[in-house]
């Protein structure tokens, strides 16, 4: 007969007691392996040893760096009346004398066989935490490590209790519980190995998808360099236009494309602040300390396709002023100046005007700099461009979408 009858007996010939601890070890080792929430499969385990051998048990489980985490407790009465107030003292790292602790820094079990008052005021770190083991009342503990593989990753607190059955451990029992604790420790161990390899498949799963839109965004932004570049190519290089001329002005505009693509680089192609796009824009036209570009405004940041669009218009822009407007002359000067109106969310107006310059004459036929400006970069975020050709000087208005 191997199982135990009503009436007590033996269990496969053992004694009554050590049948019973036999089926509780069977039945912890099931609940331990049921789950790979050791949370909750500590629970388990601190509600099946009640009775077994002990009163009321504790489960704490160690960060790498020794913090306590108290996951699980209870007692022989459920309706003990601070029972709750269990969880609430997870021992410090710094309490030394705190038995855990002890079997954090040892790896070995602290087995107290028979305790008093005068011992527990040398292991507890507070009034209240003293106050609540008076509470508890034990009479016998053991505090045994939760180790795998040589790491201990938690402390197991099996208590007996004068005010409950009165009861002192033995040497089997504490054997029984450094049992439990290895079992409980390869549990958490491998329950934490699951979690880490879970969040390491998380984040290679997020780094191939990253992947993915880093070249699908690649693919993107290289697909409208070349049209850019394609569209200022076949301008610039028509017939009709001197070879030396077309070459010049080709490269230039490349330059311009480039300085803003160095300025997007940086920032990580999400945005630029259209001070940054100005300033980098209109320095290639100025000469350092001439102070020809009086520039202003607010903080307000474009998106990498709008940014690229206002850099080229800037450049067309300072590249005819150089040519024929207020910066082919002594004494002339260009003001830029952009905000976010308030009374036009989700845009920012650039607004550049030309002072001082020559008398300004309406061409009869637009320039590939002037069709850049009002046909092309409109097709590329800039919306509404206008050029007003005033007789004291150019002014060109850009409304773009603001961030």
């Amino acid at each position: 007969m191997t199982e135990q009858d009503e009436g007590g007996g033996t269990h496969a010939g053992l004694p009554t007691a050590d049948a019973e601890r036999l089926r509780f070890l069977a039945d912890a080792g099931l609940a331990l392996v049921s789950s790979l929430d050791y949370a909750a499969t500590l629970q388990q385990v601190a509600n099946l040893s009640l009775g077994v051998f002990c009163d009321y048990c504790i489960f704490d489980v160690f960060d790498e760096d020794g913090t306590s985490h108290r996951v699980a407790w209870a007692h022989s009465r459920p309706d003990w009346p601070r029972l709750r107030e269990i969880g609430d003292f997870a021992p410090p790292t710094d309490q030394a004398n705190y038995p855990a602790n002890q079997v954090i820094r040892t790896g070995k079990p602290v087995f107290v066989p028979n305790i008093d008052d005068a011992w527990m005021q040398t292991i507890t770190w507070s009034e209240s935490h003293l106050e609540l083991m008076r509470f508890l009342n034990p009479s016998s503990g053991m505090w045994v490590p939760l180790s795998a593989h040589g790491v201990t990753v938690g402390s197991a607190i099996f208590a007996y209790s004068y005010s409950d059955s009165g009861k002192h451990h033995t040497e089997l029992d504490l054997a029984l519980g450094v049992e439990l604790g290895r079992r409980a420790g390869l549990a958490v161990l491998h329950a934490r190995q699951y979690e880490a390899l879970q969040e390491s498949a998380g984040q290679l799963r997020d780094m191939a998808d990253h992947q993915r839109v880093l070249i699908n965004e690649l693919n993107h932004r290289v697909k409208n360099t070349l049209a850019i570049v394609q569209a200022i190519a076949s301008r610039t290089l028509r017939r009709g236009v001197a070879p030396e001329a077309a070459n010049q002005a080709f490269a230039n505009r490349l330059a311009a494309l480039a300085s803003a693509h160095d300025l997007l680089t940086r920032e990580e192609w999400k945005s630029a602040s259209v001070a940054d796009i100005i300033a980098a824009t209109v320095k290639a036209h100025e000469e350092e300390g001439s102070g020809r570009f009086v520039t202003g405004g607010d903080a307000s940041r474009l998106d990498a396709r709008s940014a690229l669009a206002l850099a080229m218009a800037l450049h067309e822009l300072a590249t005819n002023a150089v040519k024929y407007g207020a910066l082919s002359v002594d004494g002339g000067s260009v003001r830029i100046g952009w905000e976010a109106p308030m009374s036009r969310p989700g845009e920012v107006v650039v607004r550049w005007q030309e002072m001082d310059g020559p008398p300004v004459v309406p061409p009869k036929q637009r320039g590939f700099g002037t069709q850049l400006i009002e046909r092309q970069l409109g097709l590329d975020g800039i919306a509404a461009p206008t050029i007003e050709f005033l007789a004291n000087g150019v002014v060109c208005t850009l409304t773009l979408p603001s961030l």
